[in-house]
C-alpha cells in the first residue's frame, strides 16, 4: 500500500515524467568544478609531459626534483586537498 501511495504521488503511470533536484547549480559549483578541472588537466598535462617519473620494478628509482616534477606534486596536492577544502568550508559556514 504504501509503495503504491508513493508511486502515485511521484506520478507514475502519467503521461510525463518529471525530475525534481533540491541542488542548484550556483557559482559556488560552478568554482568548484572549474578547481577540479584546473588542478586534474594541470596534473594530466604535466604527467603527459613526463614529470614526475618514478619506477618501482625491478629497482625503485630516485624520486625526481626538477621544477616541473615539483610542480606536479604541488598541482596534485591541491588536487587530492579539494573535497577537504569543500569540507571545512561548510563546517565554517554552519559554525556560524
Amino acid at each position: 500500500m504504501d509503495s503504491s501511495l508513493s508511486m502515485r504521488a511521484r506520478g507514475y503511470g502519467t503521461a510525463r515524467r518529471t525530475s525534481f533536484s533540491l541542488y542548484r547549480f550556483t557559482t559556488g559549483t560552478a568554482l568548484a568544478l572549474g578547481s577540479v578541472l584546473l588542478t586534474a588537466g594541470g596534473t594530466a598535462a604535466l604527467s603527459l609531459s613526463g614529470a614526475g617519473g618514478f619506477r618501482f620494478y625491478p629497482e625503485i628509482s630516485e624520486i625526481s626534483a626538477g621544477a616541473a616534477d615539483i610542480a606536479l606534486y604541488a598541482v596534485f596536492l591541491v588536487f587530492c586537498l579539494l573535497p577537504s577544502g569543500v569540507v571545512i568550508r561548510s563546517r565554517i559556514r554552519n559554525f556560524k
